[in-house]
């Protein structure tokens, strides 16, 4: 049995007079929960920084729906698929809906900015005579996205994506509203999913 600072505090199958487990010590990290998120701390400073004070995980519980998955790509590639808008008109269309969707331009000219946070990714599609639509995406260092809001349900989404090794990553979902609390009907597709579109994923916290 190991305390929170990684020292061994107990070795059962150890002789009583024995002081072996003196001579063990686990790393150890410390770790704090904010809105039913564990964060953890891995670097040198003592004592450890403020937790980041981002938006998802500032909101009252009521706010926020969150989920988990890993990613089978590497960190790479889950990045430049989130901020590259221009595959959403193919990997997340509805069949159903592709006669409504034939106007839409697919290939939008995109533009970027760098900011201090990270970088700001707009793209720009036609929409009609001298009409443009812009969709931005953002890029919040070390590793979130975010995407802009759907719809008429206007929260906010986004990943933080987490390496894991080469080829896996561990991706949080978060979909919030900055001061409304979530549509119940909203937060149950997220969670279960409907008409084509897939939960976030099973038995999410």
């Amino acid at each position: 049995k190991f305390d929170r600072s990684g020292a061994c505090v107990d070795m059962p199958n150890e002789p009583a007079e024995s002081n072996f487990k003196a001579k063990v010590h686990l790393t150890s990290y410390p770790c704090r929960e904010r809105n039913g998120v564990i964060w953890v701390y891995m670097g040198p400073e003592s004592p450890a920084p403020e937790l980041p004070e981002i938006e998802w995980n500032m909101v009252p519980a009521e706010n926020v729906h969150l989920s988990k998955r890993v990613a089978t790509n590497n960190w790479v590639q889950a990045l430049e698929g989130e901020i590259d808008s221009s595959h959403a008109g193919f990997l997340h269309s509805r069949r159903d809906r592709e006669s409504r969707q034939v106007s839409i331009d697919r290939s939008p000219r995109f533009e970027t900015i760098d900011t201090e946070y990270g970088v700001a990714i707009a793209a720009r599609r036609d929409a009609g005579p001298d009409t443009y639509y812009w969709r931005i995406n953002q890029f919040l260092l070390p590793f979130y996205t975010l995407v802009p809001p759907e719809g008429r349900v206007q929260t906010i989404s986004g990943h933080a994506w987490v390496p894991i090794d080469d080829t896996n990553t561990l991706c949080f979902m978060f979909t919030y509203h900055p001061t409304n609390a979530m549509d119940p009907k909203w937060r149950d597709i997220l969670s279960r999913g409907r008409n084509g579109r897939e939960p976030d994923i099973p038995g999410s916290p």
